[in-house]
């Protein structure tokens, strides 16, 4: 995303021409009907490794959202073993949504990787204010950091159990040479 808005809009355009009303014209309105789709909020993601680290559905909290569906996005998340959450923000002029920035956020784990236990003793729904929020999606990337420096970490003990001696006697005096 980039990080000055562009238009200040949102395009329908390919909202409106997936639904079934419209694509029906052209495969048939029973057929459109089994033609789904989401659009996902927030992809959240490390600058560095450009990977994905959370899934975040997000709304305006106007006290009817708390029961928002999030099941495919779950599902999407469990795949890619990452984090994924339901936020629902307050805007600082409800007269003014577009001119608005969120001065309250409710945040709801949806699914939560056995690799990160970080946000397991979470109530259901955890209310934050924007600076707990923006220490929250740092908090993403660093848990998803640490997460993929355990894994190389991992993989490499992983390696150096398998490899012969010989294997790990030219390992070393490579690295002692770099070192010198």
């Amino acid at each position: 995303m980039s990080q000055h808005e562009r238009t200040g809009k949102r395009c329908l355009i390919y909202s409106r021409s997936h639904r079934a009303d419209h694509i029906g014209q052209y495969i048939g309105y029973d057929v459109a009907e089994t033609i789904k789709m989401i659009d996902i909020d927030s992809a959240e993601y490390d600058q560095f490794s450009e990977e994905a680290v959370s899934l975040i559905e997000t709304a305006w909290d106007n006290g009817q959202q708390r029961k928002k569906v999030t099941k495919v996005t779950r599902k999407l998340a469990k795949h890619a073993n990452i984090p994924c959450f339901t936020t629902l923000y307050t805007p600082s002029d409800p007269s003014q949504p577009d001119l608005s920035y969120a001065t309250h956020y409710s945040v709801r784990r949806d699914f939560i990787p056995n690799w990160t236990q970080k946000y397991a003793g979470w109530p259901e729904w955890k209310d934050m204010k924007p600076q707990e929020y923006a220490d929250f999606l740092v908090e993403l990337r660093v848990d998803y950091r640490d997460r993929f420096d355990r894994r190389q970490v991992s993989d490499l003990f992983a390696a150096w159990a398998r490899a012969g001696f010989n294997e790990r006697t030219e390992f070393l005096n490579a690295v002692m040479a770099v070192a010198a």
